[in-house]
């Protein structure tokens, strides 16, 4: 990789914006490169968040202990996310990273005439549901975007989106108070610095409910502090509250700390809490000793919340590590114990090996199995691991004994594996389950005949556990049997199956699916199959299949076929998509504008238009909820992949030309 294509990701390590640093060290890291490597270890060991640099040393890791994995582990989807059919409203589909040549979006092209479908966005409802757009059937990548690029292209997006923002002002006051919250939500996801002062009316006034104060909280803007903390102190409702800490938390100035450790002495239970979180994910250290302090003068719970919020911290400060060894010699409720066991994990401190140590013979079995992650967690050799796991091998609990497992396994130990293949053999159905749940995460090169074995059992939950652990492996070799899981008799496992079919796009399984689909009564499972339909069909075939469950009895399944459709995009899925802009769910509705603005068709921002100024609050409401959608997409442009045809129609839009 050249020096050239290199330097727009080692320009978003030095954003101020964490999630922007730690965009572009996953970039490096999905690089893998030795360039990429050395930058790695130059600037992100260093960075000043504690989130990039665990995220560097976790990468830096991987590739050095085996660079032909090129981080795996670290790009896979998260370990078991429920089906995709399940979610209660539409979910944005999960892109697979791509990585090459890095360009920027360059400079505007020439501004489109009056009649180009790029140049008007005054466009009636009835033309846009009838477009045909000139596109190709592949989805189009996203370009590789600088922090510049991005900054500029959310400008532009927001200039389009003007005049709806201002509806959403307006409708700050709407006598619905549902369209209301709504808006305000969508102001705050927008950034809509222009609405701070109506919102802090709206404060003032007493109508609000918890979405103003967060979406005040998502602006940062220090002119709400005041606000804010005089209505804490008057409003009584507990999850107001809670609100306003968690918006507090965000503007990050001295008085806003000021306010939260007054706000750690509430009554409130509940305002405790929140100001305990909100401590720890800060991941500022200034706040360890304020809470460390604390511990063993609270009830359990908020106890543990703050053991949590301290290790979080942890890393790097010596006397959490001490009073927390400390507190493990004299500590005798369970649950507690646990937690300061995962809290001294997190700091990877080798120093710690004999302290924890003696905790992998707890009696208590959810003691040892935080023991046991912890010493997988600590930086020591992995004759020190091995020497204090091994004999975990033989633990009677499920858990701690796969634990161990993939510890052992992942540093090479067949001891591990032939544990995991007496677990499968063993009478009891959780000892089953966790064996297959550990070889999903371990990924064995033969976990798939493990796996298929796990599928054919006799009890659903060890049959569940093996469909999920087989959509995290990808083995193409466990397709025929997953194929037969699509008609189990369990739910579960069907919708596991089918999901796992879809993430591997394998091809054999089509025709099964789309025959469930044609067959299929139960909701959920026609939702999931849709999405497995498109990820293992032809464009063509499926979207003549899916277009039909756009006018399906059950809404989540009408937003999964727009999902669908987004996912195996032909010429004339835009315009199928566009039908469902007079859906009668708001959800679905706001799915269809979304999908429709992702394609990088800006017309739709006329549809938005009108449904902020409907007469019918539920179309307000739903147009605030798409906007909000929107805004959410429009701040994570930078690292969200297949969006390329919406970063080209923004950088063709007359208003980049006026971002500089």
């Amino acid at each position: 990789m050249t020096e050239l294509e290199l330097g727009p990701i080692v320009e978003m390590l030095d954003s101020p914006e964490e999630r922007v640093r730690l965009a572009g060290a996953r970039r490096l890291a999905g690089i893998g490169t030795p360039e990429a490597v050395e930058v790695l270890k130059a600037r992100g060991l260093s960075d000043c968040s504690l989130a990039v640099r665990h995220f560097v040393k976790k990468a830096l890791r991987v590739l050095e202990l085996d660079p032909a994995e090129e981080l795996r582990e670290l790009a896979a989807p998260d370990a078991f996310d429920p089906p995709s059919g399940l979610a209660g409203t539409p979910r944005a589909s999960r892109s697979a990273s791509t990585t090459g040549s890095l360009t920027g979006v360059g400079p505007a092209p020439p501004t489109p005439s009056a009649g180009s479908s790029r140049g008007s966005l005054l466009v009636p409802l009835s033309d846009l549901e009838a477009m045909s757009p000139e596109t190709p059937s592949e989805p189009a990548d996203t370009p590789a975007l600088t922090i510049r690029d991005s900054e500029r292209l959310q400008r532009t997006a927001h200039a389009i989106l003007r005049p709806c923002v201002q509806l959403l002002i307006d409708n700050l006051e709407h006598h619905d108070l549902a369209v209301a919250s709504e808006s305000a939500a969508a102001l705050g996801k927008l950034h809509a610095r222009e609405a701070i002062d109506r919102l802090i009316d709206l404060l003032r006034g007493g109508a609000a409910d918890e979405n103003v104060p967060l979406a005040l909280g998502e602006m940062g803007d220090a002119r709400a502090l005041g606000p804010l903390v005089r209505i804490f102190r008057e409003d009584a409702r507990p999850g107001f509250k809670q609100a306003i800490v968690a918006a507090v938390a965000k503007i990050r100035t001295p008085a806003a700390e000021e306010f939260l450790r007054d706000a750690l002495e509430s009554s409130d239970p509940g305002v405790q809490t929140a100001v305990v979180r909100v401590m720890g994910e800060s991941l500022n250290p200034a706040w360890a000793d304020y809470l460390l302090d604390r511990v063993g003068r609270m009830d359990e719970y908020l106890e543990m919340t703050t053991i949590q919020a301290l290790g979080r911290l942890a890393p790097g400060h010596p006397r959490v590590i001490v009073r927390f060894s400390g507190l493990l010699k004299t500590e005798a409720n369970p649950r507690k114990l646990a937690s300061l066991v995962m809290a001294l994990a997190r700091t990877r401190d080798a120093r710690l090996v004999d302290t924890l140590e003696p905790f992998t013979a707890h009696r208590d079995r959810r003691v040892r199995a935080n023991a046991v992650e912890a010493i997988s967690a600590l930086d020591v050799s992995d004759p020190v691991k091995q020497r204090i796991l091994r004999p975990m091998l033989a633990d009677p609990d499920n858990r701690v004994r796969a634990n161990a497992c993939i510890t052992l396994g992942r540093l090479g130990d067949r001891r591990a594996l032939d544990s995991l293949v007496a677990m499968l053999a063993d009478a009891n159905k959780w000892h089953r389950a966790s064996a297959c749940y550990a070889i999903g995460a371990l990924r064995p090169p033969d976990g798939a005949n493990f796996l298929i074995k796990g599928l054919r059992d006799a009890d659903p939950a060890v049959r569940v556990n093996a469909a999920k652990a087989l959509r995290e492996l990808g083995d193409p070799g466990a397709a025929q049997t997953l194929i037969g899981a699509i008609n189990d008799r369990n739910i579960w496992v069907r919708l596991y199956a089918i999901e796992s079919l879809g993430n591997m796009k394998v091809k054999a399984a089509n025709s099964r699916l789309r025959a469930c689909l044609k067959q299929e009564s139960n909701h959920q499972v026609i939702a999931t199959s849709l999405l497995a339909v498109a990820r293992t069909g032809t464009g063509d075939e499926s979207t003549r299949l899916i277009v039909d469950f756009l006018k399906h009895e059950d809404s989540r399944v009408r937003a999964n076929a727009i999902e669908a459709l987004e996912h195996v995009f032909t010429r004339q899925s835009v315009t199928h998509i566009a039908t469902c802009l007079r859906d009668p769910d708001h959800r679905v509705r706001a799915n269809a504008v979304k999908a429709i603005w992702k394609f990088g068709e800006l017309r739709v921002v006329t549809t938005l238009h009108g449904m902020l100024s409907s007469n019918r609050a539920e179309e307000r409401k739903s147009g605030a909820y798409a906007l909000g959608e929107i805004g959410t997409l429009m701040a994570g442009i930078l690292t969200t992949q297949g969006i390329g045809r919406l970063v080209r129609s923004l950088a063709e839009s007359p208003a980049y030309g006026s971002s500089q």
